[in-house]
């Protein structure tokens, strides 16, 4: 994550998942922003949509508010979510993340001793899963989050949403692998993913509790109605009563 994202139309789907999730679980909601520097680019420059209230607002009005709040006042950083209260009763994680692997490891060090007890753990790496290219503690490391870190939350008894930004590869078959490769390293968790044209978020723990989940993942799927995907975990026979609707992609 990075200061510049704040607000964007990634960021208001994300919130919305989080909202809708934490409503439904017992677990405390812990977000890790996996904060890296901003970059100079254009990345996050997708706030249009807040100039189209009719269209948006109504897909979460507290929330559509809250981000438009905040890009209006100046203040494009994440402690201003935290502020702002827009998720409920979160804990945060707000460190700088290093590419180095000892600043790294004392990073989740610190992260592991500071969550709550079994909580709802948000990691919101500017990329999403490790890549075979980039080894953890080379540069670019800090993008990523690597399955042993993912590994080490469940081993906890957290329950993980993952953020995942796509590559220039179909979106059915990387969520697929994301599955297979969690699987491979995780064999005693069960995976869901809600995705759009540009991103997924992976929820990732116990498959019953994935399963008891589902209507809020469903929700949300049916409230945003743009060209939304819901994968994994017999996903097809949670909305096997309600088939998705057709709206304009993302």
């Amino acid at each position: 994550m990075k200061n510049q994202y704040v607000g964007d139309i990634n960021d208001y789907f994300k919130y919305s998942i989080l909202r809708a999730l934490a409503a439904r679980s017992d677990r405390p909601l812990a977000v890790c922003w996996m904060l890296t520097d901003d970059d100079g680019s254009g990345d996050g420059n997708l706030t249009t949509y807040l100039d189209r209230s009719g269209e948006y607002r109504e897909l979460d009005p507290m929330l559509f508010d809250g981000l438009r709040a905040v890009l209006a006042s100046g203040r494009r950083e994440v402690a201003a979510i935290e502020s702002g209260r827009l998720l409920p009763c979160a804990f945060y994680f707000g460190r700088l993340l290093e590419d180095q692997a000892n600043a790294r490891a004392a990073y989740f060090h610190e992260l592991w001793a500071g969550l709550p007890d079994r909580a709802l753990v948000f990691f919101d790496p500017d990329n999403g899963l490790e890549v075979a290219s980039v080894g953890k503690g080379k540069r670019g490391s800090r993008r990523y989050l690597y399955l042993d870190e993912l590994d080490r939350a469940i081993s906890l008894g957290h329950l993980a949403l993952v953020y995942q930004h796509f590559p220039r590869v179909r979106r059915d078959v990387y969520v697929a692998r994301a599955f297979e490769r969690i699987r491979e390293r995780i064999p005693s968790a069960d995976s869901v993913a809600i995705y759009s044209s540009r991103v997924a978020y992976l929820l990732v723990g116990e498959r019953e509790e994935i399963r008891s989940l589902s209507d809020a993942l469903r929700c949300v799927t049916a409230r945003w109605d743009r060209g939304l995907t819901l994968a994994g975990c017999d996903a097809r026979d949670w909305a096997a009563d309600s088939p998705p609707r057709r709206g304009r992609r993302r």
